[in-house]
């Protein structure tokens, strides 16, 4: 009975990894993503895995001219509330939507929106398109993301 239990434990987070398309390693596609706020990186890969309470924990590494690598960790859900986000340009994030194959981002820095992000998963879920808009400001960055083999 215990193996049987554990079988369907097994079974049952891997339909849960499985039903969240965003879970898994992205790397940027630089020629299919544009940026017009932001600075343009060299690289970037966004990794995305399950955290407490059912949200999904992100950790970004993003690659700047003369090597610099920037890092970004955090946990959220899509339930509309703040959680801390670790990063040089902000300090929370809340997420909106129904599922994590589309969504919003809303990042802020000391109660401030700094820039709101639409993240959208293809059907076949091999790309990731973020579309984000920086508060007081016109246009947007786009940003392309293939997701590699587990």
């Amino acid at each position: 009975l215990l193996v049987v239990g554990a079988i369907l434990l097994a079974h049952a987070i891997g339909v849960q990894a499985q039903s969240n398309p965003l879970l898994g390693v992205w790397k940027l596609n630089l020629p299919k993503s544009s940026y017009q706020h932001d600075a343009t990186p060299l690289d970037e890969m966004r990794s995305y895995k399950t955290c407490e309470g059912g949200g999904v924990g992100t950790h970004v590494e993003t690659t700047y001219v003369n090597w610099r690598v920037a890092v970004t960790t955090f946990c959220t859900r899509l339930d509309g509330k703040e959680y801390p986000y670790y990063s040089r340009i902000a300090d929370s994030i809340k997420a909106t939507g129904s599922h994590w194959g589309e969504f919003v981002a809303t990042i802020s820095e000391g109660g401030k929106v700094v820039r709101t992000t639409r993240a959208v998963v293809s059907q076949d879920g091999k790309t990731l398109t973020r579309t984000t808009t920086y508060a007081g400001e016109r246009g947007t960055d786009l940003q392309v993301y293939e997701k590699q083999p587990d």
